[in-house]
């Protein structure tokens, strides 16, 4: 429409939002809030107002002035739909009134805004909704994102994803991730989840650009995971035969679970060995 402009995403991907700049002011239908880490209801309100557009809220204002100036800029705004990411900060909050106060800004947005609340985070996230009886009325759908099935056949979920992300590839030549090998050792190597798989095919599609690759191919896959993540050849899943993959991901687990010990043992020493060093400069 005449005198709408859709302005780019701004650069703090925490507080997003689609905006459109009309003559009569700005639209912002969808919003998004990365919850900090340490969240209270008056830091997260003035992260939501600040996403809004209010930028500085005067300490002065009372809880109900703040509470009527969002309401005022979600109707004004014609905000639909405030998504909130990383809502199990609320949850890992060392504080008890924490998970509760936090949610109340939740049900501020869907009763007060009439806004529909989206919240994101790990599983135990949802134990906002049982500290706060009224953000569990407010609750509609709960959806879990799983990993892929490890399934190579044509039209399988995985096989249709890794096929649309290789034809978006900015190279003129085809590049491999639609092919069943590569697609088993990504999907093996980010345990099948759409996050991880994508965000792995980003920083590959970078590196082969940096270094004037036509395509992603499997040297270039290989050359990533050497380079960039300092992987030795020995464990450069993009390396391995076929009939030793299946104890990929058990040998990962067992990799991790040694070097976590290791890094408990030799804070356990630091730890030992602050108790018992001699201050400086005294005598023994």
């Amino acid at each position: 429409m005449e005198g709408f402009e859709v302005m780019p995403l701004g650069e703090d991907p925490a507080l997003w939002a689609i905006e459109i700049k009309t003559p009569n002011g700005w639209l912002r239908p969808i919003v998004k809030v990365q919850v900090s880490k340490k969240p209270k209801y008056k830091s997260l309100f003035a992260d939501v107002l600040s996403t809004m557009g209010i930028k500085r809220v005067p300490e002065s204002m009372t809880v109900e002035q703040r509470l009527n100036l969002l309401t005022t800029q979600l109707r004004v705004q014609e905000t639909r739909v405030m998504g909130f990411d990383e809502c199990h900060h609320i949850s890992e909050f060392k504080d008890p009134d924490g998970i509760y106060d936090a949610g109340d800004v939740f049900k501020i947005v869907a009763k007060c805004g009439r806004a529909g609340v989206l919240c994101c985070g790990l599983p135990h996230m949802m134990e906002l909704v049982d500290a706060n009886p009224q953000v569990r009325e407010c609750e509609r759908d709960r959806y879990t994102v799983k990993p892929f099935s490890l399934d190579l056949t044509a039209g399988s979920d995985l096989k249709v994803f890794m096929t649309a992300l290789n034809q978006r590839l900015p190279f003129d030549e085809p590049s491999c991730l639609d092919q069943d090998d590569v697609v088993l050792r990504i999907a093996l190597l980010r345990d099948c989840f759409t996050g991880r798989m994508a965000k792995f095919v980003h920083q590959v599609n970078a590196y082969a650009i940096s270094i004037g690759a036509s395509c992603i191919d499997v040297p270039t896959l290989t050359s990533f995971l050497r380079i960039k993540k300092g992987i030795a050849d020995e464990a450069n899943i993009f390396l391995m035969s076929r009939d030793v993959l299946e104890a990929y991901p058990a040998n990962m687990e067992k990799g991790r679970r040694e070097r976590i010990i290791q890094a408990e043992n030799r804070r356990a020493k630091q730890a030992a060995q602050h108790r018992t060093k001699t201050a400086f400069g005294t005598r023994s």
